[in-house]
């Protein structure tokens, strides 16, 4: 064997991998990243290869997305608030033929989109469950690590940090008693 193959041949005799191969340690080498889309929900228009010139007339590549907007746009059919990503000119398009149409000429499926349901039984069903209060988040104070048993808190020696500091008489700057 002669040149880049004797080497390659000779390094998988040493270690029992080729050289040139990438060498899986079950661990990604950078962290997974998940980007959410560019391009319009309705209209599916989405970036454009382009240029930037300059003076000399070098191009240098770059991208052209679509003016995208964070939206949520009544659908009246469906009697609900659509949270969409959409381009400027799709908004002025539902203004002007509706929301339904324009998914429809696009084959867009509103269903599928997270919403906000603005029906008469559902608004009803809300009123009625204001009297009855939501269940309280787990961490609803702030502090997941307080000691929630009030017994046990006042039979505990402990103090608190704030009192503990104010107590002892510690100067802010100095750090010093006085």
């Amino acid at each position: 064997m002669s040149g880049s193959a004797g080497r390659i041949a000779l390094s998988v005799a040493r270690h029992g991998v080729c050289s040139r191969q990438k060498v899986y340690t079950g661990r990604p080498s950078a962290p997974l990243l998940v980007q959410a889309s560019k391009i319009c929900d309705l209209t599916g228009k989405k970036a454009n290869n382009g240029y930037n010139v300059t003076f000399s007339h070098k191009r240098n590549h770059k991208k052209q997305y679509a003016n995208l907007q964070t939206r949520m746009l009544y659908w009246a059919e469906g009697q609900r608030w659509v949270h969409m990503k959409v381009c400027t000119k799709a908004i002025r398009t539902v203004e002007l033929k509706g929301l339904q149409a324009v998914a429809k000429d696009n084959g867009v499926d509103l269903t599928k989109f997270p919403y906000n349901d603005m029906r008469p039984q559902r608004r009803e069903w809300l009123a009625a469950r204001e009297e009855v209060n939501p269940p309280m988040n787990k961490n609803w104070m702030g502090n997941s690590r307080r000691m929630k048993n009030p017994e046990k808190l006042a039979a505990s020696k402990k103090q608190q940090w704030s009192r503990a500091i104010s107590q002892a008489g510690w100067c802010c700057l100095g750090g010093s008693a006085t």
